[in-house]
């Protein structure tokens, strides 16, 4: 089955609602001026963000889209467990270059870079049973990725039908 993906705009943001989590867009990808690491010596890949003060966004989910027909599709899906900045921005001389494997695959190598973007979360969080809020951005990367199936997504497709300890043990 499907999962259903619907994007609007709200005032400047623009949402889209994939497996009933809400993302919103915070950036989108260009072509910047080149620096260079020993490892990298020609990088220019770098996001123009909706407001930096998204790069300390915390932990989350993330989508990678392209727009296709006006409509953004989900290239890859993930998580990262610190800040946003911290797993996906490099700042060199005031240009947030997109640190990241999958942006140097899928992204650098397009001859449409400006045609990708990058989505967050706006609320990663469940209530528990002990009514505490919980981060469950891993939770939303695995549902995404078992009901859409990304292309960019190579890991965790297959996930093998197990049982909790609860039910090995027999506890109650």
């Amino acid at each position: 089955m499907k999962a259903k993906m619907e994007s609007k705009m709200i005032e400047k943001h623009e949402l889209m609602k994939v497996c009933g989590y809400e993302f919103v867009k915070i950036g989108t990808f260009y072509n910047a001026e080149k620096f260079g690491t020993k490892k990298y010596p020609n990088y220019n890949l770098a996001i123009k963000l909706v407001d930096k003060e998204v790069l300390n966004a915390e932990k989350s989910a993330y989508l990678i889209t392209k727009e296709i027909k006006n409509e953004p599709k989900i290239i890859y899906v993930g998580y990262y467990s610190h800040s946003l900045e911290h797993r996906w921005i490099y700042v060199k001389n005031g240009i947030f270059y997109a640190w990241h494997q999958k942006a140097d695959e899928y992204i650098e190598k397009s001859e449409s870079v400006q045609k990708f973007s990058l989505w967050i979360t706006t609320n990663p969080y469940a209530t528990d049973s002990n009514g505490d809020l919980v981060n469950i951005s891993f939770a939303i990367e695995q549902k995404i990725i078992q009901e859409l199936n990304p292309k960019g997504n190579t890991v965790n497709k297959n996930i093998v039908k197990t049982k909790s300890v609860k039910n090995i043990l027999d506890l109650r």
